[in-house]
């Protein structure tokens, strides 16, 4: 299955182009260039997608920048209606535990034991994004990545209920915290080897894993507070 990915969920702007054998990636650590950088990005890698149709739009759906969840959900669902594809939708915390299963623990190792993983990244106001996944090796005759299998729900937790939170999951042994950053690529290979886990059925109404109320500032004022009076 050809799969088109997006992340703009966190600082980094990526978007890769992945068939199942070989992948394309662009990527840029810009800050807050993902409006402008998500199209060409996308335009690109659709001018180099060869034969076949892409049949489904991966979308990192959060946690994460309000504005990027919206920008990334928004580019997503528009890549749908135009080429016909399904939209799959994955938690940037269940990325981040993919990636660190393979990239920091060595998880294509099939001797491996069961692991916890912890991926956190830092929000607003004091408070940390966490979530908790349990990854099972699948042994060596299974070329199948295992999938990450949440233990608790993603959630926001205070920084200084870190430690009591970790001490309350449900695992026998220390669990790995990571900040590993997650990235298109990565997720474009999670949905490519358990599709249905992710996939979508109604793309028009979904919405991201925002995990928290948007922050946003009052107005000081009105602008038609700076118009002259109607006295003399």
């Amino acid at each position: 299955m050809k799969l088109l990915s997006i992340d703009t969920s966190r600082e980094t702007c990526s978007v890769a182009l992945f068939d199942g054998a070989g992948i394309k990636e662009h990527i840029s650590h810009e800050p807050r260039s993902h409006a402008r950088l998500v199209a060409p990005f996308v335009a690109d890698l659709l001018g180099s997608a060869g034969e076949g149709p892409v049949e489904g739009i991966v979308v990192l759906a959060g946690p994460g920048s309000y504005t990027g969840l919206r920008i990334g959900l928004a580019s997503a669902k528009g890549l749908c209606l135009a080429l016909g594809a399904s939209l799959y939708a994955v938690s940037t915390l269940e990325v981040m535990a993919f990636v660190s299963w393979h990239e920091e623990l060595a998880g294509h190792d099939p001797g491996m034991a069961p692991v916890t993983i912890v991926p956190r990244f830092r929000a607003r106001e004091g408070e940390w994004y966490m979530g908790a996944y349990r990854m099972v090796p699948a042994g060596p005759e299974f070329p199948v990545r295992p999938q990450p299998q949440a233990i608790v729900p993603d959630t926001v937790v205070p920084e200084s209920d870190i430690s009591a939170w970790l001490s309350r999951l449900p695992c026998s042994s220390t669990p790995h915290e990571t900040d590993v950053q997650a990235s298109a690529t990565w997720a474009a290979r999670l949905v490519h080897e358990h599709p249905d886990a992710y996939l979508q059925a109604d793309a028009a109404t979904f919405e991201p894993y925002y995990l928290k109320e948007v922050a946003a500032k009052p107005r000081r004022g009105s602008i038609f507070d700076r118009l002259p009076s109607g006295g003399s």
